[in-house]
């Protein structure tokens, strides 16, 4: 297994912002889903696994590469079918709190969430493509952006 590198696990601001805004206005107004059942649990737990599991995966498979500012392409691991998996493990981590607390204002934000993780995924891109130039041209045509 590679080199681990701590600062390549943040949160993203967009899920930690949103995340907490929307646990925080379930604290002062409860606005629940009303799902029923032990179902929602599940779900929710399956997905916090799945989101955790790639996070841990896509940080493993960085090695030593400093994501924020890397010094050559990641493109193995996850990074081999999306350009972006820690965003895509974040989002399930998300996904799973709006299933595990029954949040409807964690699903009212979550459109807010997927727009703004979109324009972050495309300027990280475009700061890549200044980067690498075509390298990074070339795997976004074999790689999607997501799943």
């Amino acid at each position: 297994m590679p080199d681990w590198r701590w600062t390549n696990f943040p949160v993203p601001e967009a899920h930690l912002i949103l995340g907490a805004a929307g646990v925080g206005l379930g604290l002062l107004w409860p606005f629940q889903l009303g799902w029923e059942g032990p179902w929602p649990m599940y779900l929710g737990l399956a997905l916090a696994v799945l989101g955790v599991g790639l996070i841990i995966w896509a940080t493993a498979s960085a090695g030593t590469v400093v994501l924020a500012d890397p010094n050559e392409l990641v493109t193995t691991g996850p990074y081999a079918t999306s350009r972006h998996p820690m965003y895509v493990g974040w989002t399930l981590a998300y996904l799973a709190l709006i299933c595990i607390l029954d949040s409807a204002w964690l699903l009212i934000l979550f459109p807010v969430l997927a727009l703004w993780i979109n324009s972050e995924s495309a300027r990280e891109e475009q700061r890549m493509v200044e980067k690498f130039g075509s390298r990074y041209i070339e795997y976004q045509a074999r790689v999607r952006r997501y799943l």
